[in-house]
């Protein structure tokens, strides 16, 4: 079985196929039918949801909010972020041995609770600072 969310195209129902209504788990009454298209030999079936219909619609209001926001207000964030970021430090050291080669040590602070949580929200592993800094 493969099910797909993309709508289908010039499809059409042959006579003699049912409609049928069905229950589900939560109570919902769903309806499925068989549609044919052109050149397709699987066997397709139209599926209409209450429940799909209501959660398609919400995650599409959602990312509509999401990118209709005030631009400054998204700029704001961002700044936000780059300050918590900045709040990380590196502090490297360099000296010699007896051997008279140069050493350098590179230390890193730990990153801020709040730090932390932008990382696991943007699923960015907790690395040190790169050396470039």
């Amino acid at each position: 079985m493969c099910v797909s969310r993309s709508k289908i195209k010039d499809y059409s129902i042959k006579d003699g196929e049912i409609l049928h209504r069905i229950k589900t788990q939560n109570k919902e009454e769903s309806s499925i039918q068989r549609v044919h298209l052109a050149e397709q030999t699987d066997y397709i079936l139209r599926v209409k949801s209450p429940g799909k219909k209501l959660k398609e619609d919400a995650m599409k209001k959602q990312f509509e909010e999401r990118f209709e926001e005030d631009p400054r207000a998204l700029l704001e964030q961002a700044k936000q972020i780059v300050r918590i970021a900045n709040t990380q430090k590196v502090v490297y050291s360099t000296a010699k041995n007896k051997m008279y080669e140069l050493i350098e040590i590179k230390k890193c602070s730990e990153p801020s609770d709040k730090l932390k949580e932008i990382y696991a929200f943007l699923k960015i592993k907790n690395h040190p600072l790169p050396k470039n800094l």
